[in-house]
């Protein structure tokens, strides 16, 4: 198995998503502890359950307890695992994760697979050592090019007119920001400050 990189690279264009923008802060949270719980190469579970990079086998209770928080009275708060699961069932809409359980004979649990783990941890971030540059312009295309399903429609599989519209303007604004951001990167090598 490949050494696990020290970072995960998230494009703004994920960040600034409409799944993103619509979701709770819990389901969030589950987003980005999925993302570092993940496999980065292919694995072997103990019970011979193999495991592609952007998959992990885990139960909804563990979830559940990695996402607990302490409270202002000092207590913890641990979320209910139907709540985590209904969390994960928002990303599932979205495109982010899908699921399915394990065979009791593999270990049991959730398997549990990022649907664009390429876009924040895959090849393209692998390269990230040898040419910043490059990567960054690679996720944000890898985050533009990927049909974002807007959680607002009734099926993953439909979009409408102003859905497209949406996307549409939200891979502009994505090209926008990395030109400006390209923009301003060779402005600090040529030492013009802005």
């Amino acid at each position: 198995m490949s050494p696990r990189p020290p970072f995960l690279a998230i494009p703004r264009a994920a960040l600034e998503s409409s799944w993103y923008r619509a979701a709770s802060p819990v389901a969030r949270a589950l987003w980005l502890e999925l993302l570092s719980l993940a496999n980065y190469g292919e694995s072997t579970t103990r019970k011979g359950l193999t495991l592609k990079p952007g998959q992990l086998v885990t139960s909804w209770r563990t979830l559940a307890e990695r996402l607990a928080w302490i409270q202002e009275d000092g207590k913890r708060k641990v979320p209910p695992p139907t709540n985590i699961r209904r969390y994960a069932a928002f990303l599932k809409k979205a495109g982010e994760a899908t699921w399915h359980t394990a065979t009791h004979a593999a270990g049991g649990g959730t398997v549990i697979t990022l649907s664009r783990w390429d876009c924040y941890a895959g090849e393209a971030v692998n390269a990230a050592s040898h040419a910043a540059d490059d990567t960054a312009s690679t996720l944000a295309t890898c985050a533009a090019t990927q049909e974002e399903r807007d959680p607002a429609l009734p099926s993953q599989g439909q979009e409408t007119p102003t859905a497209k519209e949406k996307r549409r303007r939200a891979n502009e604004e994505t090209r926008r920001i990395l030109e400006e951001e390209d923009r301003l990167r060779e402005g600090e090598d040529s030492g013009i400050v802005h």
